[in-house]
């Protein structure tokens, strides 16, 4: 009964900064009795979830509401689609609000719904893998900035999932690893223990399966390369062991081992526990096709200049300068202790030592694959206190390592962020204001138009994607150009109505990068934001906020 409480109280201790720390933007997200969203990805998510909302049962394949009239076979796929609408009619059974406000809502507590999920996991395996200092594994995983980024409140993105998922993946593998490592020590188990032993097995090989398949369905691109590289280092680390055992004289005695754990007694590999494994990978590998029924569409070698530039304006898909403390701010001075592991590896599989110098490497050349170093590193900490040893100098440690942590997290406190958060907060306000004019196709800065598109309801020839690149490139040039005749065109070719001016510097900014050319100071992303009067005839000014001005395409 002890531990039940105290294991009750792990939880909610561990739920409750969990949710501290990915609520920490709430002022942003429910604001004037709306509800917002973090960035542009999570409107264009949202609006298929509005659909699937509205029609139950339908799979997506062609978002008809970006790259207009075009469309887009995009990325993203069914199971976060579903998450957030299920929710939504829990939610709609206990609340007593309208089917949008329900589904904002839904869309709005998704992340950290997954996030807080994680952590009661955390905090079950860490005890099943009688984990010494624990309490670091679960305080990094609650408190590092770039993991409450990923899970944030008003976050619903696939990335949620893939950090749920891929830790989920990783913590059954280690699992497996453990059994395996310790399955030579066994002399003779009971009947009883054999087939606790053979359950176990299966049961985890079938949950890191499930894992596995779950996340490359949400999402093809990081999970199947960390399952790739995964695969590479347990191949390459039985290749080694054979190796050495190969070099080494042959012990007289051999330890004998029950064929209900991962090695027979001749010592090959047990493939029944295995064989589960892919079963289950194969089986959801198998759903997902059957669900979604196509391919995502790829970046083709005409597009692949634009991308490049596009790119450059994204910050998730930016370096990592391994001089940037943002290494600590997300995973404590703790990072500079990481290389005894190396040295002494204690409890801590090579698989995942392997995984932690990969993930490394790849946010070093990408930024969004840092959810999932520091998701890895949060497994590994316990590994780099435990070599430690003495518990009052790992407490002591511990809490000091955690100051770049907190540092990160007074400063996105700080007054001057509330600031620009409030600036962006009118903006968002003066934005959906502006969407309930539009009736019809639209054309603005792609970082903008998946919101007006959720809000309105209406099309749009941009979005937040990159296969949205024609529309993006062609909103650039429309922005860019100096003649009347060549904007025309493009709003003729996209069926647009409606034309959203905004900041005529940042746009003229990033149309210079999509296009990789210098922007007029008379172009026209100039001309109407700053002089509507001098608007080509075919724009009519319909209404203006502080920030934006919305003209109505007329006589084309």
């Amino acid at each position: 009964m002890r531990r039940r409480i105290l294991f009750s109280l792990e939880l909610i201790a561990v739920g409750a900064l969990v949710l501290i720390t990915r609520c920490a933007n709430y002022g942003d997200v429910f604001a004037g009795g709306k509800i917002y969203f973090v960035d542009a990805d999570c409107y264009a998510r949202m609006t298929r979830a509005r659909i699937c909302f509205e029609r139950p049962g339908t799979i997506i394949r062609h978002h008809d509401f970006e790259n207009f009239p075009v469309g887009t076979s995009p990325h993203t796929t069914a199971p976060l689609d579903y998450l957030i609408v299920a929710i939504a009619a829990v939610l709609s059974a206990f609340a007593a609000a309208n089917a949008s406000t329900v589904l904002d809502l839904s869309g709005a507590i998704v992340s950290p719904f997954i996030a807080v999920a994680l952590g009661i996991f955390l905090c079950w395996w860490t005890r099943r893998m009688a984990m010494r200092f624990r309490f670091a594994l679960l305080a990094l995983y609650a408190v590092s900035p770039i993991l409450a980024h990923g899970t944030a409140l008003g976050r619903p993105d696939h990335q949620s999932p893939l950090i749920a998922l891929v830790a989920v993946a990783l913590c059954a593998d280690w699992m497996l690893m453990s059994l395996e490592e310790r399955a030579p020590r066994e002399a003779r188990p009971s009947d009883a223990r054999q087939s606790s032993a053979r359950y176990s097995l299966q049961r985890w090989n079938v949950l890191s399966g499930a894992a596995w398949a779950t996340a490359i369905w949400v999402s093809l691109y990081e999970p199947l390369i960390l399952l790739g590289l995964a695969i590479t280092a347990r191949g390459l680390i039985r290749s080694s062991k054979r190796v050495v055992a190969a070099v080494r004289p042959r012990r007289q005695k051999r330890t004998t081992t029950s064929s209900a754990l991962p090695l027979r007694t001749d010592g090959s590999y047990n493939a029944r526990p295995l064989f589960a494994k892919c079963i289950a990978f194969a089986a959801v590998i198998a759903v997902a096709m059957l669900i979604e029924r196509r391919t995502p569409a790829w970046i083709n070698h005409e597009s692949l200049a634009a991308f490049t530039s596009w790119s450059g304006t994204i910050g998730e898909l930016s370096r990592v300068p391994l001089t940037s403390t943002a290494w600590f701010q997300w995973c404590s001075w703790l990072l500079l202790l990481s290389p005894i592991l190396f040295w002494r590896r204690g409890d801590v599989p090579a698989v995942i030592l392997m995984l932690l110098v990969a993930t490394f490497a790849l946010t070093a050349m990408q930024a969004r694959w840092a959810y999932f170093f520091t998701i890895i590193f949060a497994l590994v900490a316990p590994g780099i206190l435990k070599i430690i040893g003495r518990p009052v100098l790992v407490y002591v440690l511990f809490f000091i390592a955690l100051f770049p942590v907190a540092q990160a997290w007074d400063e996105s406190l700080s007054d001057q962020r509330a600031a620009a958060r409030a600036e962006a907060q009118i903006e968002q306000s003066e934005l959906r204001a502006i969407a309930s004019e539009i009736d019809g196709p639209l054309l603005g800065p792609w970082w903008l138009s998946p919101a007006l598109s959720y809000w309105s309801g209406e099309p749009a020839v941009t979005g937040s994607s990159h296969e949205s690149l024609t529309g993006i490139t062609d909103s650039a040039r429309f922005y860019a150009t100096t003649e009347t005749a060549p904007a025309a065109e493009i709003c003729r070719l996209h069926q647009v109505k409606w034309v959203l001016s905004y900041d005529a510097d940042r746009v003229a900014q990033n149309s210079s990068r999509v296009l990789r050319q210098a922007i007029s100071p008379d172009a026209l992303c100039y001309r109407l934001d700053r002089h509507p009067s001098a608007a080509p005839p075919f724009l009519k000014l319909v209404r203006q906020t502080a920030r934006f001005k919305l003209y109505r395409v007329e006589d084309l």
